[in-house]
C-alpha cells in the first residue's frame, strides 16, 4: 500500500518525539516542511527526467471571454483560461505539458491528439502575424502565459468553451484530502524529504527555548548545533 502524507507526518513525528525532549514539532508545521521538501523533489526530479508521473491533466477549463477591461491583466475580448492548479515555474513555461481542443464535434480522437496550442509571449506574437505560415488560426493556435492566466490566440472568431490541459503542478500539501493521498515520491524520494524534516526538527528542537515563555533563569540550555546534519540545499537524487 503506498504512502500518504498523514503517514509520512506521523511517521517523522514519532522519531521526533524520541529525542526525549518534552517540546513537540506541531503536525502542521511537519506537514508543511514534508510538502516543502517534496516539491523541492518533484521540481528536481522532473526537470531530469521529464516523467509522466508528474503530470496532471485536467479536462472542461472553461474558456473566459470578458466583456469588460480590468487592470491588471483582462483585456476586454481576449480569450483566456485559468490554470486550475498551481503549476512549477519552469524555463519557458515548460509546466504547461500542452493544451488543446477537439477539432471538431464528434472527433473520434482525445483532445490531446486534436489542436494543440504552441506558446508564444506578447512580444514575440507580433512577428507570428507577419507570416503567412505561422499567423495564429484555428487549426495553429498559440498561447502565451499571464500569472496565472494563459490567453489564447488564433480562436478569437470561432466557439471554443472548454481547453484541456496537461500540467506539471505542485503539491499542496494542506488542499481539501491531500493528506490521505497516495505519495508519487518513490523509495529515494521519501528518503530525500524525511532525512530534510528531521534536520529542521532536530534543529528546532536542539534550540534554547526563550525564557520568557516559562519564567527560567537558566539560560545554558542545549547547545545550538553548528553544522546541519542534512543540508537544505542538498540536491534530490539522480536518476541519470
Amino acid at each position: 500500500m503506498a504512502t500518504t502524507l498523514r503517514q509520512l507526518v506521523g511517521a517523522v513525528q514519532i522519531q521526533l518525539k524520541q529525542l526525549g525532549d518534552d517540546r513537540q514539532v506541531p503536525f502542521p508545521l511537519i506537514t508543511q516542511w514534508c510538502g516543502f521538501f517534496t516539491n523541492r523533489y518533484r521540481y528536481e526530479k522532473y526537470k531530469t527526467t521529464q516523467s509522466g508521473n508528474y503530470l496532471a491533466i485536467y479536462t472542461s477549463i472553461p474558456v473566459v471571454v470578458p466583456t469588460s477591461s480590468t487592470n491588471p491583466d483582462i483585456v476586454s475580448g481576449r480569450k483566456y483560461i485559468v490554470f486550475p492548479a498551481t503549476i512549477f515555474d519552469y524555463s519557458n513555461d515548460d509546466g504547461v505539458h500542452y493544451i488543446s481542443y477537439t477539432d471538431f464535434d464528434g472527433a473520434c480522437q482525445p483532445s490531446f491528439a486534436g489542436v494543440k496550442f504552441t506558446r508564444t509571449t506578447p512580444a514575440k506574437a507580433k512577428r507570428l502575424y507577419m507570416s503567412t505560415y505561422e499567423t495564429p488560426t484555428p487549426d495553429n493556435p498559440y498561447f502565451y502565459r499571464v500569472g496565472e492566466n494563459v490567453y489564447l490566440l488564433g480562436i478569437e472568431n470561432i466557439t471554443v468553451n472548454y481547453l484541456e490541459a496537461g500540467l506539471i503542478t505542485a503539491f499542496d500539501p494542506f488542499y481539501t484530502g491531500s493528506l490521505d493521498d497516495e505519495l508519487d515520491l518513490g523509495e529515494e524520494g521519501f528518503d530525500y524529504v524525511i532525512k530534510n524534516v528531521l534536520d529542521l526538527g532536530r534543529f528546532m528542537l536542539l534550540m534554547p527555548e526563550d525564557r520568557l515563555n516559562d519564567a527560567n533563569e537558566d539560560l545554558s540550555g542545549p547547545a545550538v548545533p553548528g553544522q546541519k546534519l542534512v543540508s537544505v540545499n542538498q540536491q534530490p537524487i539522480q536518476t541519470e
